[in-house]
């Protein structure tokens, strides 16, 4: 690992995959600034000032679980993130993320969840997003392909449901061509918006 790059595409043996991530110290400043100003950010990055949140919450992405490691050729957590290395089909990592559940004798609900990652090329993208109560799936957000940088991405949560038990962010992403061996996703932060 290139301490210089932070998600660097080496790609397969002699051959170089185009698209280079943005280095460390640039990817870093880029994010630090989406979490700066995160709960103020709506879908797709448009500025939408949100007063009725009354509990934000994120949760690092070294602290991910990787669902089929056997569709991996390694995972690493790093101090900025969680780097894994896609060798197959669709997979999954998995975000427990810290929910308050009652707050001054209200039950929260939760309004929306956040993503912070980056992929190095255009063909490791992020198709699913997936929200949990315990075991009760409160969003099903399919048919995503998101590549690249991704500072702040936002997903409301239909209906806004109050919240039991805890939330847990689900986020599938894959190959699409196996052409150049193993690449790379970095998964920075994970967050929810409650009210």
């Amino acid at each position: 690992m290139n301490s210089r790059n932070l998600f660097r595409d080496d790609g397969a043996p002699g051959r170089k995959a185009p698209e280079a991530s943005p280095g460390r110290r640039e990817l870093i400043t880029r994010v630090g600034a989406a979490v700066a100003f995160g709960t103020g950010i709506a879908a797709r990055g448009a500025a939408q000032p949100n007063p009725s949140i009354a509990f934000a919450s994120w949760i690092h992405g070294n602290t991910g679980r990787v669902e089929r490691q056997e569709f991996t050729h390694k995972i690493t957590p790093f101090g900025f993130g969680l780097e894994v290395q896609s060798t197959g089909p669709m997979n999954w990592v998995h975000y427990g993320i810290p929910t308050p559940v009652i707050v001054n004798e209200k039950r929260l609900k939760i309004l929306r969840v956040m993503l912070v990652f980056d992929t190095p090329n255009t063909y490791s993208r992020v198709q699913n997003v997936h929200v949990w109560d315990g075991s009760v799936r409160l969003a099903n957000i399919d048919g995503l392909s998101l590549s690249g940088h991704h500072p702040f991405e936002s997903f409301p949560i239909p209906g806004t449901p109050s919240v039991q038990f805890g939330i847990t962010v689900s986020i599938g992403f894959a190959l699409t061509t196996f052409e150049f061996g193993p690449q790379k996703f970095g998964f920075i932060s994970t967050g929810a918006d409650f009210a």
